[in-house]
């Protein structure tokens, strides 16, 4: 009986540590191309190539300055998702469309989990 306890101790340890790792593991591979967006009040402006950031719940330990090109649009004629929580998702080409505003900005070189 007390050694399938220790068996069974052993065993959780084990899981519990390389779920640890594969959770760190995530959160470093966590890259991804997002399109940015500014919010200027009454226009938006969206960046017309993705830039790399980290996804939740992963932060940035390494960037990079990028010139980042926007397109802008009046809310009023084109109105957007309540909240920029939709952001997470949207990686847009908009290379395409006119530049109507630049800025440089940090793009993100790796990620890591925020307990580390």
């Amino acid at each position: 009986m007390i050694r399938k306890r220790k068996l069974f101790t052993l065993f959780i340890i084990l899981f519990l540590s390389a779920g640890m790792s594969l959770a760190d593991e995530l959160c470093k591979s966590s890259l991804a191309l997002r399109t940015q967006v500014y919010d200027k009040g009454d226009i938006i402006c969206l960046s017309t190539k993705p830039i790399s950031v980290c996804l939740s719940p992963a932060i940035v330990i390494d960037s990079y300055p990028v010139r980042v090109d926007y397109h802008c649009l009046f809310k009023t004629d084109h109105p957007l998702p309540d909240g920029l929580d939709w952001t997470d998702r949207v990686d847009l080409d908009l290379s395409h469309k006119k530049v109507d505003y630049s800025d440089t900005t940090l793009a993100a070189k790796s990620c890591a989990c925020p307990n580390n």
